[in-house]
């Protein structure tokens, strides 16, 4: 409950400032923010309805700034935060339409600023991390296809960043957690021979 109470002194002092400088993108992103840190604490606390309240609260900011401020790419990270988290949720709670809908719009957002920055490593990231949230869910409902194909295009796309990276930690364990699922669905399908290729 404190630390609730703290991040909503937060949102109220973080709205004041935007409200007073409406122009400043900075105390805008930080009031949306301040919705996550609540959503976050709320969601700890198993009070979902309430967190996901305040993420589509961020949501819904993100969203205005990033309509009026379509190339700055601090506004469009942030976009694609707010989709990662009310995915995230839902697919814990085992919405999955709900989820999948928010994690197309991530996979969206992602693949139109790459058709403008093809070597930005991170919105290939972020494309993967997409790529690997829709097969989960498609895994989760029965569609071992359609998650066996996303999880290869993650690999596809980041194997060779892994390989140009070999010191990136985050990056190999990522791709090796997507290796793991793509075996696993390979044995739930009786492909065993592609499943022993994969775990060895």
């Amino acid at each position: 409950p404190e630390a609730a109470a703290a991040f909503e002194m937060q949102i109220a002092a973080s709205q004041d400032a935007a409200q007073q400088y409406p122009d400043d993108l900075g105390l805008t992103l930080s009031l949306a923010l301040a919705h996550d840190n609540l959503g976050d604490v709320l969601s700890e606390q198993s009070r979902i309805a309430a967190a996901l309240v305040n993420y589509q609260q961020g949501l819904v900011i993100r969203e205005t700034l990033s309509a009026r401020h379509p190339g700055v790419e601090d506004v469009q990270l942030a976009l694609s935060v707010s989709y990662s988290r009310l995915g995230t949720v839902l697919f814990r709670q085992g919405d999955l339409a709900g989820a999948e809908s928010y994690f197309r719009q991530k996979f969206r957002l992602a693949s139109e600023i790459i058709a403008t920055q093809p070597d930005g490593y991170r919105w290939q990231r972020d494309l993967s991390v997409s790529e690997q949230k829709l097969a989960d869910v498609l895994r989760q409902r029965g569609d071992l296809p359609g998650a066996l194909a996303y999880y290869q295009s993650m690999l596809t796309r980041m194997d060779p960043i892994r390989k140009a990276n070999p010191e990136d930690l985050e990056l190999n364990r990522f791709v090796s957690i997507t290796l793991d699922r793509i075996g696993e669905v390979h044995a739930a399908t009786d492909d065993l021979a592609a499943a022993l290729d994969v775990f060895l």
